[in-house]
């Protein structure tokens, strides 16, 4: 089970395990300054998180916008197919692999019009350069992260 603290710090900096990759160890000294922190730190010990060796920042959207308002076994089936539709494992998605596809086409996976709109909207924006791609992603803080992504079809804050 991950550690307390991680599910803290990932409330707090939603974007951090999509692409931050570091070690926790050198936050405890400042994150203990905060007196509930410290008390959490005390009685749970170091964070177990690891994050992910390979972001792929269009995969993990294309899932979240999928996922929205769904039930996870659903949801979990509805990806499946898109992934198959589009043929791709979930580590090789990429906007390339989706943007010759209609929004019909796309709704044969079980997508909604507007999901297959915001998928076909997000892989228009990362082709065209208006998304940072996953290499550039360390470049920008999370709030100018958010208002780009949340200029995407159906990407809101809470994406």
């Amino acid at each position: 089970m991950p550690h307390p603290l991680c599910y803290l710090l990932v409330l707090q900096y939603p974007l951090l395990e999509l692409f931050m990759s570091f070690n926790f160890d050198d936050y405890y000294p400042t994150l203990a300054k905060d007196r509930q922190l410290a008390c959490i730190i005390k009685q749970v010990g170091p964070c177990s998180i690891e994050a992910p060796k390979k972001v792929n920042l269009f995969e993990s959207l294309c899932r979240s916008i999928t996922f929205q308002q769904l039930a996870g076994s659903a949801a979990s089936t509805i990806y499946g197919r898109f992934l198959d539709l589009v043929s791709c494992q979930k580590e090789n998605l990429c906007p390339e692999a989706v943007i010759g596809f209609k929004v019909h086409e796309l709704k044969y996976a079980g997508l909604s019009k507007n999901k297959a709109t915001a998928i076909l909207d997000l892989a228009a924006r990362c082709l065209d350069g208006s998304l940072p791609a996953n290499e550039e992603l360390h470049l920008f803080s999370n709030q100018e992260l958010i208002e780009k992504l949340t200029e995407v079809k159906g990407i809101g804050p809470w994406t």
